[in-house]
């Protein structure tokens, strides 16, 4: 709300000097009518009043520009330093420090990178929400075609909080901020550079959104892709498919932080 009625007093200021700045069409003239209501140019030197004003509206227009962008900057650095207490996580997840949820959770996350990089669409369907399970599969589609692999590893954490946790149909919602370091590049079959850099890394801060499903009350007990009994591992003796637990936290959103 503060940042509306910034916007909106630095336009009124910009409008005020707008129109109390003469307006010359040729930089050096004023178009007014005479006594007889007839066309003429009048030849004027901007007064002193003139130029002050003029140089004020500059002076006020950088001025607010300037605070604008100071408090975008201030917003987004609470943004970053935000977490919620060991209190507020009690209340949804009773059995997790802070601490050790986000152990958890980036261990999640540094999995389904490497799911990613490595082709693996079911370790996505595993990892992370259906609808983005779908989207990185329709991206890794389109880049196999291209004969690439997007290639991320080395990863070096910079700094993750927790910043929200809520109750939605039933399922726990965790809210994180992620500032990582990684090397990320995209190679094709040959082994040619196509993007990135393979020997420095880059600097990412991300806002990801991770989902606890709610317990279903029952035990799976035949594999879901080929139909073969399962016995107490997660994974099927059968075809190797990897049954995910009921409980565990899947990535559901992941997006750039801002």
């Amino acid at each position: 709300m503060k940042n509306k009625w910034v916007l909106f007093l630095s336009i009124v200021i910009i409008a005020f000097f707008g129109f109390m700045i003469p307006v010359h069409a040729d930089g050096r003239t004023v178009t007014d009518y005479d006594e007889k209501s007839e066309y003429s140019e009048v030849r004027h030197e901007l007064s002193p009043a003139e130029i002050t004003l003029f140089v004020l509206g500059i002076i006020t227009f950088h001025g607010v520009v300037g605070f604008i962008i100071y408090l975008a900057i201030v917003q987004t650095r609470e943004k970053r330093n935000y977490e919620i207490t060991e209190e507020e996580l009690k209340e949804f997840l009773p059995g997790y420090t802070l601490d050790s949820l986000k152990e958890e959770l980036y261990k999640q996350y540094i999995s389904v990178q490497n799911a990613y990089s490595s082709y693996q669409f079911d370790q996505l369907d595993q990892l992370c929400h259906n609808t983005l399970s779908r989207e990185y599969k329709t991206q890794l589609s389109s880049l196999r075609e291209k004969h690439g692999t997007n290639v991320m590893n080395d990863f070096e954490l910079l700094d993750i909080k927790v910043q929200g946790v809520s109750r939605e149909a039933g399922n726990i919602i965790v809210k994180l901020y992620l500032k990582n370091r990684y090397i990320d590049y995209t190679v094709d079959d040959q082994n040619n550079l196509l993007r990135g850099d393979y020997q420095h890394k880059i600097e990412v801060e991300s806002r990801l959104v991770f989902c606890k499903r709610k317990e279903v009350g029952r035990q799976m007990h035949y594999c879901p892709k080929c139909g073969s009994e399962l016995n107490d591992s997660k994974e099927c003796s059968s075809c190797g498919h990897v049954v995910a637990k009921k409980n565990k936290f899947i990535l559901k959103e992941k997006g750039a932080f801002v």
